[in-house]
């Protein structure tokens, strides 16, 4: 059974990657994920984990709270920064 949190996470990345156009391919190989990881998280069946979810933040605006990660704004920014400190990934 899905989680309810990662059914949220899911429902947030969907709106977000439609409203930008952007396909399952095109964030999979973005992030280095399998299209097939990107459609479990779409799907609810499961949440990315922390780090996926701080990169989602970043191209998508998706608050780590939709997926049920429960963080300070302050803190999602300092370890998104030591995390990934690069640019976030273009997506086609």
């Amino acid at each position: 059974m899905a989680d309810l949190a990662a059914q949220s996470g899911g429902r947030c990345l969907a709106e977000a990657m439609a409203r930008q156009g952007h396909t399952q391919r095109a964030l999979a190989e973005a992030l280095g994920v399998a299209q097939q990881t990107v459609s479990r998280w779409l799907h609810g069946a499961v949440a990315p984990g922390l780090l996926h979810q701080l990169r989602l933040r970043r191209l998508y605006d998706v608050p780590l709270s939709a997926w049920g990660t429960q963080i300070s704004a302050d803190d999602a920014r300092d370890l998104e920064a030591l995390a990934d400190p690069t640019p976030p990934p273009e997506v086609a």
